[in-house]
């Protein structure tokens, strides 16, 4: 049975995006079927992916397909054979969802807010699995006060579903592809990816194992990740 994964949310610059292409790369690589639904406004994976298709050798095939669809859920049957659809950006969650709906948020009042409005009105849709994932989490020493925020934050979050681990802020999150993740990137998310998908966990040889495989069938004539802006920029002037 196919099973929808919804990254979700009312609020932009949570991660939504990121987070989507992270987790198709994993069970991409974990050898699954997966789809990508592109729901957001701003069409963000379908122009990733287009930049991204630039760095593969003329001939490859990238490990899964991007759509860019509003209208997924009248065409769903359409997707029977994949096991798993990733859907961005979607935000009016319909009732009976086969899958959860992952929530990215930030520590921020604004992003809080927003988040909590978006849970409320959620959950009159159904009773659909709700995941939330604390993103860009900074890693240094936090106050006793910062902690008591956080943690009365989860308690609220917590109950209207599950708090999934955190993903730390990094530098690599802007590197991220449609095409694979490094192992540092994989690394990065693994323990969120492993609490959302516990059938699919892959330890770091395996990463690794995968990684190398990609590598070795990408051409060194490929485009490189710092072409791809200017690629992006042309094809907007056009």
């Amino acid at each position: 049975m196919t099973k929808e994964i919804l990254f979700a949310s009312r609020k932009g610059a949570t991660g939504k995006s990121t987070l989507c292409a992270m987790v198709a790369n994993h069970l991409a690589a974990n050898g699954m079927k997966v789809a990508v639904i592109d729901c957001d406004n701003c069409a963000t994976l379908t122009w990733r992916r287009k930049a991204d298709m630039k760095c593969l050798p003329e001939g490859v095939q990238p490990p899964y397909p991007v759509f860019q669809d509003e209208d997924y859920f009248d065409k769903e049957h359409q997707f029977e054979g994949y096991d798993y659809v990733l859907i961005d950006n979607y935000d009016m969650v319909r009732e009976g969802v086969s899958g959860a709906v992952v929530v990215p948020f930030i520590y921020t009042e604004m992003v809080l807010d927003s988040t909590f409005r978006f849970v409320r009105n959620m959950r009159r849709t159904g009773s659909c699995e709700v995941l939330f994932v604390p993103n860009e989490v900074h890693g240094y020493k936090q106050s006793l006060k910062k902690r008591d925020i956080i943690e009365n934050v989860n308690w609220i979050l917590g109950i209207f579903g599950k708090i999934l681990p955190k993903v730390s802020n990094s530098r690599l999150m802007d590197q991220v592809n449609t095409i694979s993740n490094t192992v540092e990137m994989n690394l990065l998310v693994r323990d969120f990816v492993d609490a959302l998908l516990p059938e699919c966990k892959m330890s770091e040889e395996e990463l690794t194992a995968s990684e190398e495989s990609r590598t070795q069938d990408t051409s060194d004539d490929a485009a490189q990740p710092a072409d791809l802006f200017s690629a992006m920029d042309e094809q907007s002037e056009e």
